[in-house]
Order: C-alpha cells, then sequence, then structure tokens
C-alpha cells in the first residue's frame, strides 16, 4: 500500500492469517512504508474500523478463507462510504499450479451472488488472470441489500 494525495491507508487481516500477515508487515517495512500504513487486524466477522471510512476495498485471495464470508462483506459494507468501490480476486476452482485446493475455492458466480446479497452492484468483470476472476462493484446508491 502507499500513499497517496495526503492519505494513510489501512490494511486489515484476518486473524488466522498470520503468515501472509507477517510476509505483509516485512514487504512493508521494506519499502519503507511503515508510517504510511496501519495494520488492523480483523475477527473472521468483524473489521474494527468505523463506519463509512473506505473509498476503496480490495479483496485479493481472501474469499475463499472467511468462514463467514457473508457476514465479512456485510462489515465491509459497513466501513465503506457511499458509492465506495470493492475490488475482489479470488481464485476459480479450477486446477492451477499453485493456490487452495480447489474445494476450497468460491466460484465466481457465488462470489456475485455473495457481494449483491450484501449490497454491492457489479461494475467490471475483468478477465485478466488465468486462475483468479475479478470483480469491481460498488455501493448500491440507497445502501440496500440488491437481491435481484
Amino acid at each position: 500500500m502507499t500513499k497517496r494525495a495526503g492519505l494513510r491507508y489501512k490494511k486489515s487481516f484476518i486473524e488466522h492469517l498470520h503468515k501472509e500477515f507477517e510476509i505483509c508487515k516485512q514487504r512493508v517495512k521494506e519499502s519503507g512504508l511503515e508510517e504510511k500504513v496501519e495494520f488492523v487486524k480483523c475477527s473472521k466477522k468483524e473489521i474494527p474500523l468505523p463506519d463509512s471510512i473506505a473509498e476503496r476495498v480490495l479483496m485479493a485471495n481472501l474469499l475463499h478463507e472467511l468462514p463467514y464470508p457473508s457476514e465479512f462483506l456485510s462489515e465491509v459494507k459497513r466501513i465503506s462510504k457511499p458509492n465506495a468501490q470493492i475490488i475482489l480476486i479470488d481464485w476459480h476452482p479450477v486446477p492451477s499450479p499453485t493456490g487452495p485446493p480447489i474445494e476450497e475455492r468460491i466460484s465466481e458466480d457465488k462470489a456475485l451472488e455473495l457481494l449483491e446479497n450484501n449490497g454491492f452492484l457489479l461494475m467490471e468483470r475483468l478477465n485478466v488472470f488465468p486462475y483468479h476472476y475479478f470483480l469491481i462493484g460498488s455501493i448500491s446508491s440507497n445502501r440496500t441489500c440488491n437481491n435481484s
């Protein structure tokens, strides 16, 4: 994460992802960004940040790790500002040279359903990675769930 336009960035981690947390902290340190990045440890269902703080949320290779993905996405919505953007990247459930077991992966259609059921609208679907889907969504304008 970097500092842009005078903004500070918060990096959140799920508490059971200790190895990933330590790797990211080390990369931030090596990049000289320690003063610009604040790490926040999340539980499996809650993000300890105030309401309406995030303009953009990046969830990369995280959805399949969540034991309660719908509850977590509800928290993402809570911390998101109106018209905030969510970028969700995760593994297709297909054989790949690396990545989690196929049975742990969440399909793109299921990810989209989770987003929509938690009040996000799909803005764009990108096909840029062979083993990952890449979804860009935003908060629905009325901030209520879109179940259609």
